[in-house]
């Protein structure tokens, strides 16, 4: 008989994620040769809470899971003050603070008693300002509206350029817009079609950042990895090699993004011309200024993390 290991994910089945993880387990069973079986639960299946997964990882509630620091975050300060919103100016940059992201990565789940089998690029979002009335496409003429933003950090990172920005959940977005609460969002287009239909409250957008994202973490107990044969652990490693081009094509495809901005030009929304360079440069040094302040509040390695990364950054210039 082959040995199950069961592998969470928070993903619903019908993402393209757990299309790759799907692959992933088939990879590894092939390779396995009957050895070794991997399934796949999508949509929390099992019921468990991903904010905690440091905790019930390690203690066996599943054998592996695709773990994420967006869900980590609420409870490990060292992830939280790891990589702030905006402070990635482009892709560019994005992709050389990558390697230092890991190294932390792996090293908060491994002081959790966790074995990191891989870790894979998160999607990267194209955030635009939507705005009511009044075309917004730089920061001088976002000064003096109310701006909605989606990450608490972002209050302090506007408001140090003079934008009144304020944090609400998604949840209350649109019936705040409607009541005219704020005068504009920063969202990306390609949630539109899903999630708030922006297209009914705002009239105008422009791009000004991309939201970018630590790596998720495939994972599994340190202990269970150890006790694995060799050709299991094998099987494993290569199928993740596998499914990682595929992880990373997801994660940098446009396709979704540019299709929902015709939609949205096709709803009456007029995309304007970008936040001009010197604008999004602004932005990317107030959010290095409030990752300092993160960093320092939460400690050393923080601090070295962030300078770290920064030095990785700017080699992208």
């Amino acid at each position: 008989m082959p040995r199950t290991l069961r592998l969470h994910s928070f993903y619903g089945a019908h993402r393209p994620e757990a299309g790759l993880l799907d692959r992933f387990a088939a990879e590894a069973a092939r390779l396995a040769g009957g050895e070794l079986q991997v399934a796949v639960a999508h949509g929390n299946a099992l019921g468990l809470d991903d904010a905690a997964a440091l905790d019930w990882l390690p203690g066996g509630a599943a054998e592996m899971a695709l773990l994420w620091s967006v869900h980590l975050q609420a409870r490990v300060p060292a992830l939280k003050a790891a990589y702030p919103m905006a402070v990635a100016r482009d892709l560019e940059a994005h992709l050389h603070a990558i390697p230092a992201l890991e190294r932390l990565n792996r090293e908060v789940l491994g002081e959790a008693g966790l074995h990191v089998l891989a870790l894979f690029h998160a999607p990267v979002l194209h955030i635009s300002v939507f705005s009511r009335e009044v075309p917004v496409r730089s920061l001088a003429t976002l000064r003096g509206l109310r701006l909605r933003v989606f990450s608490p950090d972002l209050e302090a990172t506007f408001g140090r350029l003079g934008v009144d920005a304020r944090f609400i959940p998604q949840g209350e977005l649109y019936a705040a817009l409607e009541a005219r609460v704020f005068d504009a969002t920063i969202y990306p287009a390609c949630h539109t079609a899903w999630s708030v239909p922006l297209w009914r409250v705002a009239r105008h957008a422009a791009y000004l950042f991309p939201e970018v994202l630590q790596p998720y973490v495939l994972a599994l107990p340190a202990a269970l990895w150890q006790a694995l044969p060799r050709s299991a652990q094998a099987a494993l490693e290569e199928a993740a090699r596998l499914v990682w081009p595929d992880f990373l094509r997801h994660a940098y495809d446009r396709t979704a993004e540019d299709a929902a901005r015709i939609n949205l030009r096709a709803a009456g929304v007029q995309w304007h011309p970008d936040f001009d360079a010197a604008d999004q440069q602004a932005l990317a040094e107030s959010a290095a200024e409030t990752w300092r302040v993160m960093a320092e509040a939460t400690g050393e390695r923080a601090v070295l993390h962030r300078d770290r990364t920064l030095a990785c950054m700017a080699c992208s210039r």
